[in-house]
């Protein structure tokens, strides 16, 4: 018969080297997704809303990729806007206040923000 003293400690041993696996298998987890970046890419996007209204031009949901080269030049309606894709509304821009504050300005001395006439 097996005496409770050497099941306790067969418990134990098991024990340990249960948390001693799952230890290891949280820090190798750890390592790997430190090791994953996420690269933003900037991308043009192409506004189509009506020009000249303000609250049109500074939501993000009328602007779309561009089809081919834009007119953009110089005036002072926006043409385009360069900014990452917002990963909560895919298929769009992602608006800082600093760039709607751009638009508003028609300011384009970041280069992100572009108008046409």
């Amino acid at each position: 018969m097996i005496s409770k003293k050497i099941i306790k400690k067969s418990l134990i041993a098991v024990g340990s080297a249960l948390t001693l696996t799952l230890g290891i298998a949280f820090a190798v987890n750890a390592m790997e997704n430190k090791d994953r970046t996420e690269v933003l890419t900037t991308e043009e996007w192409q506004y189509e809303g009506t020009p000249g209204d303000l609250s049109q031009e500074q939501n993000p949901n009328n602007y779309v990729r561009p089809t081919g080269s834009l007119p953009c030049s110089t005036g002072s309606n926006i043409c385009s806007v360069i900014s990452t894709e917002d990963p909560s509304n895919p298929g769009h821009p992602q608006f800082s206040n600093a760039l709607k504050d751009r638009i508003e300005d028609r300011d384009v001395s970041e280069a992100d923000v572009r108008v046409k006439n």
